[in-house]
């Protein structure tokens, strides 16, 4: 068959043909015509008229761990699309076969190492795939201890100093309390990040990481086996990557084509191998972490305790980070473990209240707020540390048709302790703030809306509370 040309729609003309073993060949040449571009790639379509092969997945409850070291292993996530099918589950580790009707497997490890474990997953007409994992015995992952010792421990104010402490406890290494690890073996930052999302972190869709998450896909690969930070080794070490490209143009694009095309010429006759396993997207990620060490600010440490004071800033997070990565020994290698205290703005917006009685939270063009605001309506902002906040900025707008009202802040429950209330009136945005009762340490705040002659009126629409420490 004679090739077909294409063009998506999407800036990627592809070309496609069937071969001689009667499968589907699709070349995507990429973003631009007959250059290297990093999202050019070759692409296989089998089909499959009859049975399909099952789809495999595996998981531990525990990768890695002081030995004897008792693992879970999961295959949940398996399916099979052909509705009916029965599978049956082969894991093969360290050496030995475990057969499984449900897919869980209870496995002790009993010496020092990196098992790569498969799950082998049949259907009942015998196509099968697999899927593996790995898991390192022999070494308990480090335990991170951190907090704010003196401020507040949910929000961040502007200008103002904390007091933190860290503390690393390994295994095999000791602890930095015993001074078997050396404080500056652990890495401390504290950095203000602008695009934090607390709503999203409470729904788990974000996290907060100690590192840039290149250097994690660095510490997976074989990168170690020719790089060094701050040393010269097979080839050139990260930090001489860093200054010779930090300001040059296009240098992520073309540092990422580097790692996963490989090539030499550069810094030697030495030939940096390929590796087109890792993704454009990690690619980047590695290059990203590789270009920051170029920064001395980047490379800061702090010790492990100590006091850090805040900027300007009233919205986005600050984040204490921490990272510390073990000693290893052979043949196990050094796991890190990964630490965060995150001080979020003292802004609360109404799409992160929770117990929404009455009210709505509406989105219009990006503005949030609360909506059907009526008498005896209430939202609770759950787990919040009030220390030090002494007053609070309320957001609310009155529109031509509602009538206003008062809003009033309760402590853990509707008709807990009124710490301070408002009267709103007036049209527009009419912001108000109020003294609060000083309180300390964790609770729920109750935000109450009060008018008992609106009726079933609405009173304001209500965009959030800003708590204040002065």
């Amino acid at each position: 068959m004679e090739p077909f040309m294409a063009n998506t729609g999407f800036n990627n003309i592809i070309d496609m043909a069937f071969g001689p073993d009667g499968k589907l060949y699709m070349i995507e040449y990429g973003t631009k015509w007959f250059a290297q571009n990093l999202d050019a790639r070759l692409v296989r379509i089998d089909y499959n008229g009859g049975n399909r092969t099952p789809v495999a997945q595996l998981s531990v409850d525990k990768p890695s761990g002081a030995v004897p070291l008792a693992v879970k292993f999961s295959s949940k996530g398996s399916k099979d699309y052909d509705t009916g099918d029965s599978l049956s589950y082969i894991l093969e580790v360290g050496g030995k076969t475990y057969n499984s009707n449900n897919g869980t497997f209870e496995v002790t490890l009993d010496k020092p190492g990196v098992y790569n474990a498969k799950l082998k997953v049949t259907d009942d007409k015998g196509n099968s795939a697999n899927a593996v994992t790995q898991v390192t015995a022999g070494n308990e992952p480090p335990v991170i201890k951190a907090s704010i010792v003196e401020g507040n421990k949910t929000f961040f104010f502007p200008n103002t100093k904390l007091k933190y402490s860290v503390e690393v406890t390994d295994k095999e290494d000791g602890s930095t309390a015993d001074g078997k690890i050396a404080g500056d073996a652990v890495t401390i930052s504290f950095d203000y990040m602008k695009g934090f999302d607390m709503a999203k972190v409470a729904q788990g869709h974000q996290m907060p990481t100690a590192e840039l998450p290149g250097k994690a896909l660095i510490a997976k690969s074989d990168c170690k086996s020719c790089h060094i930070i701050d040393q010269r080794s097979a080839g050139p070490s990260y930090k001489e990557v860093a200054a010779k490209y930090k300001s040059q143009t296009g240098a992520i694009d073309y540092l990422a084509a580097k790692i996963i095309k490989g090539g030499s010429g550069v810094w030697g006759n030495t030939e940096m191998a390929a590796h087109p396993q890792i993704s454009v997207e990690d690619a980047k990620e590695m290059v990203n972490y590789i270009l920051s060490l170029a920064d001395e600010k980047a490379a800061k440490k702090l010790p492990l305790s100590g006091t850090v004071t805040t900027g300007n800033e009233t919205q986005g997070a600050y984040l204490l980070t921490i990272s510390y990565y073990d000693k290893g020994a052979a043949p196990v290698p050094s796991i890190g473990t990964n630490a965060t205290v995150v001080l979020r703005s003292p802004m609360l917006k109404a799409n992160e209240a929770t117990d929404l009685n009455i009210v709505r939270v509406l989105n219009w063009d990006g503005n949030i707020a609360f909506e059907n605001v009526k008498h005896t309506a209430h939202a609770k902002f759950a787990e919040l540390d009030l220390t030090g906040v002494k007053k609070a900025k309320l957001l609310p707008y009155l529109g031509d048709d509602q009538v206003g009202g008062e809003v009033e802040i309760h402590l853990d429950k509707p008709d807990g302790k009124l710490l301070g209330k408002a009267k709103i009136a007036g049209k527009g945005l009419v912001p108000q703030t109020i003294s609060l009762e000083t309180t300390t340490g964790y609770h729920d705040l109750y935000l109450v809306f009060k008018n008992e002659g609106a009726g079933n009126k609405s009173l304001f629409y209500f965009g959030g509370v800003e708590l204040l420490n002065k």
